[in-house]
């Protein structure tokens, strides 16, 4: 039971880290649009941009409120989704907008620049006037207390931010601050000058019989990133009190500073999964069309990271292509059943070449209006993918002092957009090799996500108890 319960809250460290990519900053669907809406600001006016921000916040609060546990992932997205929309959170025309970066820096949301920034960082050294001014406005803020820097860009115009806690930790919420996308006050981590694979992104579009090797060097670098993030979650002597702050649930486990500290070190790690979030969407990772897709095995098929499509980080798969000529048509069940061989119980090593339709980036013309709210897939291309899943904790488990955590299966994938072609035959999994996680793959996303607490203090008991 501790090592299942453990993989659960394993599974939230990765996949939260990446369906929470856009940043937890403000709401969903619920949003009525009242409040001070983005065009009738007045940028140049410190109470109407605090208005502004304040708007977005209150949004957040909304979803926070009223989202049932099991709906709270999806409205959040959705939620994100709104931030970037031209509407009463963004206008374009009169660049008032917002964005969000986390503690360590990194830029979470930008609803001008989501697919550019998305995970790039605040230079440590600003030499920018927007970045001093971003670092100003993060130094200033505070959960419920927002600060203005006015005059900002020479022109009299005013920027405010304001923090709000999250699953993610402390996320930095600002809006007034307009900039050009290429400012010199975001880069791409260094972790990302690492972060390579052997064959990349743009091999495959010359050459889509490397499609294969490209998805299984993601799993590669996807089982790294979570030996490093662990490793450096644990050996950072900052986090070294958080540890033996802990240590006090295995005597106490209600004990009130135990289950903070246990909860402040799991954002620790979320953070880590973070600061790459950007590599798998730039360098060996997207090149043109070709792009990664990390999905999991849940019975929805949730996406937890798309290296193209910002808006389905967090979604589902449950959207219907009419030209498959199945019963059911969604793509989850697509997935499933060629992985499974319709058995519907996933394995480590199973894979399997899949066509459908979806939108094809490099052509503009694509693209399925209203497809998000019709239950759709997004574009009318024919493509064909390469898809494998794998247990997402095999490299970790090498390393003896983690070797109690359990298997956790994540679907990795990549696909390629065939000219003028025929949608081929599919090609049924090879079923692969691997155990099964009795349970573990068909647990719905939401449960995990009402677990939560509850397992911040069961990892710190399990965790603790092996290292005693």
């Amino acid at each position: 039971m501790r090592l299942r319960t453990y993989g659960m809250v394993l599974s939230l460290f990765f996949a939260l880290g990446l369906v929470f990519s856009f940043g937890i900053e403000a709401s969903a669907s619920h949003g009525d649009g009242t409040g001070t809406a983005a065009g009738d600001v007045d940028p140049t006016s410190k109470a109407e941009v605090e208005a502004f921000l304040g708007h977005i916040i209150d949004y957040y609060d909304q979803v926070i409120a009223d989202s049932a546990p099991d709906a709270q992932n999806r409205e959040i997205t959705i939620y994100g989704r709104r931030l970037r929309e031209e509407g009463p959170y963004k206008n374009t025309q009169n660049n008032m907008y917002s964005m969000a970066l986390n503690s360590r820096g990194y830029v979470t949301n930008h609803a001008i620049y989501s697919r550019s920034l998305l995970g790039h960082q605040l230079k440590s050294d600003p030499g920018t006037p927007i970045a001093s001014t971003i670092q100003a406005l993060i130094d200033g803020s505070d959960v419920d207390m927002a600060h203005c820097e006015e005059n900002y860009d020479g022109q009299d115009n005013v920027a405010c931010a304001t923090k709000v806690r999250s699953l993610s930790g402390i996320i930095t919420v600002i809006a007034g601050l307009h900039h050009a996308e290429d400012d010199a006050a975001f880069a791409l981590p260094d972790a990302c000058n690492n972060f390579m694979l052997d064959t990349t992104a743009e091999q495959v579009y010359n050459d889509h019989d490397k499609l294969k090797d490209y998805v299984k060097g993601i799993i590669g670098a996807a089982q790294q990133l979570l030996v490093d993030s662990t490793d450096a979650a644990f050996n950072d002597p900052d986090n070294a009190s958080l540890l033996a702050r802990s240590f006090v649930l295995l005597t106490n486990p209600q004990d009130p500073d135990g289950l903070a500290a246990a909860g402040e070190f799991q954002t620790k790690i979320f953070e880590r999964v973070f600061d790459t979030i950007a590599c798998f969407a730039s360098g060996d990772f997207k090149h043109k069309n070709i792009y990664a897709f990390i999905m999991s095995t849940d019975m929805a098929g949730t996406v937890l990271m798309n290296g193209n499509n910002f808006d389905l980080n967090g979604l589902d798969l449950q959207v219907n292509d009419d030209e498959l000529g199945r019963t059911d048509d969604s793509i989850v069940s697509l997935f499933r059943d060629e992985l499974t061989g319709g058995s519907g119980t996933y394995q480590a090593g199973q894979s399997a070449t899949v066509s459908y339709r979806w939108d094809d980036p490099d052509d503009p013309d694509d693209g399925i209006p209203g497809w998000f709210e019709m239950g759709s897939v997004p574009g009318s291309s024919p493509k064909t993918s390469y898809i494998e899943v794998a247990n997402i904790t095999e490299v970790l488990k090498l390393d003896p002092r983690y070797s109690m955590f359990p298997d956790f299966l994540y679907i990795f994938g990549s696909g390629t957009y065939p000219e003028d072609e025929m949608m081929p035959e599919m090609t049924t999994g090879d079923g692969g090799d691997g155990c099964a996680i009795a349970g573990t793959g068909h647990m719905p996303q939401s449960t995990l996500l009402n677990l939560f607490l509850t397992m911040s203090v069961l990892f710190s008991v399990v965790f603790l108890r092996r290292r005693v």
